[in-house]
């Protein structure tokens, strides 16, 4: 009995041992939270911009980007010290007993569910829901493991929530409890990758943007956060951030990314559970070939879309493509050679063809190889007799039937950059109809019932995007401007639509905006684009039906040369007061801000040179590859920028010039010199009226670039950089801006 009872004793005293091993550790484990949790929030107050010496701010950088550039290098600072920490826990856990290895072991089980929580989706809301709520130990390797994003809510009646990651829910839903405040921190992005939002709050608006780890919203004053935003700033990050939100009585919105409105704002409807996400990019980027042409030898390299190939109808003998490092493998090639059949197929850098054998390829085939779904590649070839053929894509073979092949052009198309439009009506005596989409007819006809209201909505792929639309409304006129999935027109009322105005706040490259009325009596009218009025008004015909699609766009390319370049064709120099104003600079600054608005218009805009180029070629070789890049981008349309100088310094005015003369190479298109003539005339007449300068005309003279590009071609001398008062305008930014938009509206205008 003794024996027994002493055994007892043991196993009793070893039991006792046990669970204080076990409690000590989670204690200690408890304390390392609250200690990370203290550095975490300490390092977040102290401004630490001792690297601020380090930012580059150009023209374009707002007073906000400042600002959040700032905030990137305290987020920065806080993932290293997060890092830090990790390191010294990594290091104290080792050596451990079997049973801490255990719980470690099981520790790094939470962290894979979490991780894995990455791509979750609503019919693991419920689940995700009843797990929401984690330990303090749980929040420790939420917010310090790898790519993670972590986040907190503040919740009405509750306070402040634990952590939650990677796509969990924070909040409640079917509580009627709204999020009053939000912190979002990240950890495991790349340096240089700051986290920046803000948040929308009922009777307050829009607040500023915070960064990594700072409080959006309110507490203590119940109100209520209504929308949010989200994004990622650098140029370095490999993902996107993505968010959705509940919002009482309407449920759970679609996801958003990067910086999208999440939310309403005006409807006084609260936001009441949020789960956020990093989603891995995919992109396949910086696609660029060249081709070998006979007596010509290699050109330029071309980028996405552009033409690469003869500027006088030679053959083409070989090319190459290249993605991006790190993606060599994706793409594959290869051609028909004259004479010697298909070669075998090329990768990313290969040469596919001959040189200096005289052998033209007659056939070519280009395919992606384990790219994402997401990604088509198409391609088409020009020919000497029959021009350009017609596209094809991922593998097809592009044949000239014997003829020479004289140029290509290769681009790869995102299809999660392909917009897709829905509608939804309101019909008289109906109500509102079934969402319909993509030119499928919303409405009826042959029934005599109009159409009261209408919502529209539209998304490039993933992402929600800007669609603006009003209507003229019987009786009352013309409503204001309403944007995705509001209400434009009436209900109730029996007030018919009788026109309508639809346009893109940004045009999507490539796509173009098209819709299109039924009306009683009338019928269906011609398709209108992009803030068209379709309808009528004036004369009591309501609208019966819409139809609504995007079309393929194959965009109208126009080259922009901003005039010289460094070193051997630097343009004139003017010194005023101390202050030297260089011209190739002054062109390059007005070159891309007409850049951005004809892009803006939804145009391809090709330049002869970029801002970073630092060429010091001499004059001659720096007009010829100015032409050469403009004849072989099939644009129908050069346009030069240029600052005028004299040693007279009262001499003012714009001047504008274009040339009758035949190109050296005599190929000229047949309407150049009247378009060219008129376009001169145009832009000398608008521009010089806006500056409040003398109009010195259109001239017909010689000028290299002018006179051997084969398209209508321009050279605007914008004004006077030897006079003070002209280049004072000249150089200020929004004179640019509208200088810009003056010679853009004149083109749109003559070429449209």
């Amino acid at each position: 009995m003794f024996k027994t009872f002493r055994k007892n004793i043991v196993m009793l005293l070893i039991t006792f041992i046990f669970f204080t091993i076990i409690f000590n550790m989670n204690s200690l484990k408890i304390v390392r939270a609250d200690i990370l949790n203290s550095v975490i929030e300490n390092k977040e107050t102290k401004d630490n911009l001792d690297n601020s010496n380090y930012l580059i701010i150009d023209e374009n950088t707002s007073i906000d980007n400042k600002k959040e550039v700032l905030n990137g290098e305290k987020a920065k600072n806080t993932d290293q010290t997060i890092q830090e920490i990790n390191k010294e826990e990594r290091d104290e856990d080792v050596g451990n007993s079997s049973e801490d290895n255990l719980e470690e072991n099981i520790e790094s089980d939470k962290n894979i569910n979490t991780e894995s929580s990455i791509n979750i989706d609503s019919a693991n809301k419920s689940e995700n829901e009843n797990s929401q709520s984690i330990s303090s130990e749980n929040s420790r390797s939420l917010i310090s493991g790898g790519n993670i994003v972590g986040y907190q809510a503040h919740v009405s009646n509750i306070g402040w929530q634990e952590w939650v990651s990677n796509g969990l829910t924070a909040g409640t839903t079917g509580k009627s409890l709204p999020i009053e405040a939000l912190n979002i921190k990240l950890e495991g992005l790349q340096e240089g990758v700051s986290l920046n939002y803000r948040s929308h709050i009922s009777k307050i608006g829009w607040q500023e943007w915070v960064s990594n780890g700072t409080m959006t919203g309110t507490t203590g004053k119940a109100l209520s956060i209504e929308a949010i935003e989200i994004k990622l700033e650098g140029n370095n990050t490999s993902y996107d951030i993505m968010y959705r939100v509940h919002i009482r009585d309407i449920g759970w919105q679609e996801w958003k990314s990067n910086g999208e409105l999440a939310g309403t704002t005006g409807k006084a409807k609260p936001i009441e559970a949020i789960e956020i996400k990093l989603v891995e990019k995919q992109n396949i980027s910086e696609l660029k070939y060249q081709t070998h042409v006979s007596n010509e030898g290699w050109t330029d390299w071309s980028l996405d879309g552009v033409t690469s190939g003869s500027t006088i109808d030679t053959q083409v003998e070989a090319f190459k493509l290249i993605l991006n490092k790190g993606q060599e493998s994706i793409i594959r090639y290869r051609s028909y050679i004259r004479n010697t059949g298909w070669q075998e197929w090329k990768s990313s850098g290969e040469i596919s063809g001959t040189e200096g054998r005289n052998l033209p390829i007659e056939q070519i085939e280009i395919a992606l190889n384990n790219a994402p779904d997401r990604y088509t590649i198409e391609y088409r070839i020009r020919t000497k007799n029959t021009g350009w053929n017609e596209w094809k894509q991922d593998g097809q073979t592009a044949s000239s039937n014997g003829d020479i092949i004289t140029g290509i052009q290769v681009k790869i198309k995102d299809n999660n950059s392909i917009p897709y439009v829905s509608y939804q009506t309101h019909v008289r005596d109906i109500g509102w109809q079934n969402n319909v989409s993509n030119g499928e007819m919303a409405g009826t006809t042959g029934r005599a019932l109009s159409i009261e209201a209408i919502k529209i909505d539209y998304k490039v792929g993933n992402l929600n995007s800007g669609i603006l639309y009003k209507a003229h409304i019987q009786d009352i006129g013309w409503q204001e401007w309403v944007s995705n999935s509001e209400v434009a027109g009436t209900t109730g009322r029996s007030k018919p639509i009788e026109a309508i105005q639809i346009k893109q706040e940004v045009p999507i490259k490539g796509y173009k905006l098209k819709y299109r009325v039924h009306i009683r009596d009338i019928g269906w009218q011609e398709w209108k684009s992009e803030g068209e009025v379709a309808g009528t008004t004036g004369q009591s015909k309501p609208i019966e039906a819409i139809e609504i699609k995007f079309d393929e766009d194959n965009l109208r390319t126009i080259v922009i040369d901003p005039g010289h370049n460094f070193g051997g064709d630097d343009g004139a120099y003017a010194t005023h007061y101390g202050t030297t104003y260089i011209e190739r600079d002054i062109n390059m600054q007005i070159a891309m801000k007409l850049k951005n608005t004809l892009e803006s218009k939804g145009f391809n805009i090709v330049l002869t040179r970029n801002p970073n180029e630092r060429e010091t070629i001499d004059m001659r070789k720096s007009l010829e590859k100015r032409v050469n890049i403009a004849n072989s981008s099939d644009a129908e349309l050069f346009i030069s920028i240029h600052q005028n100088a004299s040693t007279y310094a009262e001499a003012k005015g714009v001047e504008v010039y274009y040339s009758s003369a035949k190109p050296n190479n005599g190929n000229a298109n047949s309407n150049k010199i009247d378009i060219s003539r008129q376009l001169a005339e145009n832009i000398s007449r608008s521009l010089s009226s806006y500056i409040g300068s003398n109009n010195r005309g259109a001239k017909d003279d010689d000028f290299y670039v002018v006179k051997n590009t084969i398209m209508a071609s321009v050279l605007i001398e914008c004004g006077f950089i030897t006079n003070y008062e002209e280049v004072k305008k000249l150089v200020d930014l929004g004179n640019q801006q509208k200088m810009a938009e003056v010679i853009a509206d004149e083109v749109i205008k003559l070429i449209n």
